[in-house]
């Protein structure tokens, strides 16, 4: 309501696509508004997110990673959040996505984006490694066993180089 408008004025022909599973009576009835599109399921929510100029998740409630955040980055577009958005991910602002606080900041960083397909790619790009690097079943696992071998280190049950002493 506050920031599609702002966006529109300065690019009449973006769409906001929202998609997901079961939107609620309040998403679903946006769609009678120009400019929106609510999907409801799709098959491939990834597909969806890879043709996006730019991923907005303006996040206001939740806890936890925000997995919306994650999954734009994963597919290497610029993301622009709120700082909730941020919460449980080491990202930095400016270097692999934009946080905003709030409808006008929002508005002008998704413009500046949608102006600046330079400052996308570079965002895209810094935002795609981080989530391989840091993001992935991978990645993540191998951060868990580092923590867990530390643990058994410290215990004495296992030598530094993974080799477990005799009890």
């Amino acid at each position: 309501h506050e920031v599609l408008p702002g966006i529109r004025r300065e690019h009449p022909t973006v769409e906001f696509v929202v998609v997901g599973t079961a939107p609620s009576e309040p998403v679903e009835r946006l769609a009678r508004r120009e400019g929106i599109r609510v999907t409801g399921y799709v098959e491939d929510p990834a597909a969806y997110l890879a043709r996006a100029k730019v991923v907005v998740a303006p996040m206001r409630y939740g806890t936890g990673i925000q997995n919306k955040v994650l999954e734009g980055m994963a597919v290497g577009r610029p993301v622009v959040t709120t700082p909730l958005g941020l919460t449980g991910i080491d990202a930095e602002p400016g270097e692999h996505l934009v946080v905003a606080d709030g409808a006008r900041e929002t508005v002008e960083a998704v413009s500046d984006l949608l102006v600046d397909p330079s400052r996308r790619r570079e965002l895209g790009t810094a935002a795609g490694r981080l989530v391989r690097e840091r993001y992935t079943w991978d990645a993540v696992g191998h951060r868990l066993n580092e923590v867990v071998r530390g643990v058994l280190v410290a215990d004495g049950t296992e030598t530094a180089n993974g080799e477990r002493r005799a009890q």
